[in-house]
């Protein structure tokens, strides 16, 4: 909220910082006060102003649930979360400073002071727009946006996180690693930079550090598959064939249609020799994803070494 009222130290991403119970407490409390006094207000006094405010506040309140299960969840926090509750708020103080201009027109107030009031109002908006504008060069891109986090607080790990996310993509693994080096140095639980950081060690075919940052990553991850699928991918590239099964299975177990982990699976088993059941999961894996190239070159495989006939 205070960022709210006096947006010049925002930021896109910043880490959860769970409130405690009493702030939680005392928040909900006010919250459920003011709804009181505009609901009692449009029962009292029904007219447009208070149903513009009862609208407003509802706006803002509703909005605002979704950030309270993102943040605990994804384990950040960021103020653009509260640009859309904010336009409830600008509903509730547009109703007010409208009824105030009307008040001091109807007692005859002089235009002097009508004038004044009028002007703070629009040197207001005026700062807003702004601090608007001046943000806009920091959302010209996702790069942009997390090197700006960074010039404001540069240990905020999930900014770092986010920019090895993005090297990672475009294949510049070693700008990757360092950034995600220091992602899980200042916040050694973020399982997230831990399974991005498996998937860049992967890819600089460092199979040993791969692993390591992989089951960093599954301590933390609970319901998310993608760690589990990276280490399979690991131990698959190292040839621990059954191993990757196990693994694959887990990830398989929290999300049953998970493509590549199935993909996983069904290489391992052909490795294995245990060719029936691999045909088996690569035509499961087809159906998932039809364009599946692994998939697709091992089924490929097993009809040039005459172990399935050609459809």
């Amino acid at each position: 909220l205070p960022r709210l009222l006096f947006p010049f130290e925002t930021t896109a991403f910043r880490p959860y910082d769970p409130p405690s119970w009493q702030a939680t407490g005392l928040a909900l409390a006010a919250a459920a006060i003011i709804t009181g006094v505009f609901v009692s207000a449009t029962i009292r006094w029904p007219s447009s102003m208070s149903r513009a405010l009862v609208w407003g506040w509802s706006w803002f309140i509703l909005a605002l649930l979704p950030t309270a299960v993102a943040g605990p969840k994804l384990e950040v926090v960021g103020d653009r979360y509260a640009y859309l509750p904010a336009v409830g708020l600008a509903i509730v103080l547009a109703s007010v400073v409208d009824a105030g201009m009307n008040r001091l027109r109807s007692q005859g107030c002089s235009r002097f002071a009508f004038s004044v009031a009028a002007s703070v109002l629009g040197l207001g908006w005026l700062c807003l727009a702004w601090q608007t504008g001046n943000r806009v060069r920091d959302w010209r891109s996702d790069w942009t946006v997390f090197e700006a986090e960074l010039r404001a607080n540069p240990s905020n790990h999930v900014a770092h996180r986010s920019l090895g996310a993005i090297l990672a993509r475009e294949g510049r693994f070693e700008e990757a690693r360092e950034r995600l080096l220091l992602a899980v140095g200042i916040a050694p639980s973020d399982w997230r930079a831990w399974n991005v950081l498996c998937f860049t060690e992967l890819n600089r075919n460092r199979l040993a550090d791969a692993e390591a940052a992989c089951r960093n990553s599954v301590r933390g991850a609970t319901l998310d598959p993608s760690p589990w699928v990276n280490l399979a991918s690991v131990l698959a590239r190292g040839g621990r064939w059954t191993e990757t099964i196990l693994v694959a299975q887990h990830a398989l177990f929290l999300k049953n249609d998970h493509a590549e982990a199935r993909y996983l699976v069904a290489v391992s088993l052909a490795n294995l020799g245990r060719i029936r059941e691999a045909i088996q999961e690569t035509r499961t894996v087809l159906s998932l994803a039809p364009d599946h190239q692994g998939a697709q070159g091992l089924l490929s495989q097993m009809r040039e070494r005459g172990i399935i006939e050609s459809p």
